[in-house]
């Protein structure tokens, strides 16, 4: 008999800062492959989602910036009107959604996608590295026993939930049957 993997098969979206932070791009790479060992499929707005997708690379924020700060604001408004129609889309089709909360760096673009994610009743797991720090506001927001203090503890709560060892909340988490996902 097939011992049932919950987590098989279904998608996750990776939001966090991708503007005013160094580590937009690492810690993606690491949790895309653990969780890519879960078999769960990885939706990482820094790597192409969509057919005809512009990038979002160090050289495309370069030149967001150029644009920005050359006051030329209608094409940056054209790239991240796309960018923003196309990561709240990946929110929508995602099962549920890792959030990466640095509270010293700011960011909208993340917290635009934990509201939405969030009225979606949607699973919302964050990664902050000290919740004393989170803004308060987030306390309104989040389930603090989906809030995690490294990458590593995320990793093994979602291990167990994918194995049946842990029992989590209908209220946000809704398993699809496997021929489903």
């Amino acid at each position: 008999m097939r011992k049932e993997s919950f987590l098989t098969g279904s998608r996750v979206y990776l939001a966090g800062n991708i503007e005013f932070t160094k580590n937009a791009f690492k810690w993606r790479h690491v949790m895309s492959s653990e969780l890519k060992k879960l078999g769960v499929k990885v939706l990482d707005p820094t790597c192409p989602c969509f057919c005809d997708q512009d990038k979002e690379d160090l050289d495309t924020m370069a030149e967001l910036d150029k644009w920005r700060d050359a006051g030329n604001f209608k094409p940056l408004q054209k790239f991240m009107r796309d960018v923003v129609r196309r990561d709240l889309r990946l929110i929508d089709i995602s099962d549920f959604v890792i959030f990466r909360i640095e509270p010293s760096k700011p960011t909208f673009g993340t917290v635009h996608e934990l509201v939405v994610a969030a009225s979606q009743r949607k699973p919302c797991l964050i990664i902050t590295n000290n919740k004393k720090k989170l803004p308060r506001w987030l306390f309104g927001i989040v389930d603090l026993d989906l809030v995690f203090e490294s990458q590593d503890l995320l990793i093994g709560f979602l291990r167990k939930v994918n194995d049946g060892k842990i029992k989590v909340s209908k209220k946000y988490w809704r398993f699809l049957l496997p021929e489903l996902r």
